[in-house]
């Protein structure tokens, strides 16, 4: 029974992770770039789903640790009673040592999502429907 319990909150807290890594390998962070997810900055509803393509996995992540490069996020809007439609597909280039954060906007039945550099807050994302 102790095995039982010790396994189910494992797999819940694999759940709980607070920080996406891109690639498995620790980096110093001026060789990787952060994208910063604090929901009540980003509009509250705005729920990354993929990075490049891949599962993010489960959680409420607040932080993305990323290679340099470009990068798509697809995002999806839900506040908890309004689920949008539609994904957007935001894309970006990552610049190491730079932190960015994710901003979002609901107004009605229409909602949107960009990334902005954390310092000058400069949107530097491009954004299409899915």
């Amino acid at each position: 029974m102790k095995l039982v319990i010790f396994c189910l909150l494992s797999i819940m807290s694999i759940g709980c992770a607070t920080v996406y890594t891109q690639n498995s390998a620790s980096l110093p962070n001026d060789a990787i770039a952060v994208l910063e997810h604090n929901r009540s900055e980003s509009g509250g509803g705005l729920i990354v789903q993929k990075v490049d393509g891949k599962w993010r996995g489960f959680g409420a992540i607040q932080r993305y640790e990323l290679l340099p490069g470009e990068h798509t996020l697809t995002i999806a809007y839900f506040d908890g009673v309004f689920m949008g439609t539609g994904k957007l597909l935001v894309k970006f280039n990552a610049e190491s040592g730079k932190t960015y954060s994710l901003r979002g906007r609901s107004e009605g039945l229409r909602w949107s999502a960009a990334v902005a550099d954390k310092e000058s807050g400069a949107i530097v994302s491009e954004t299409t429907q899915k």
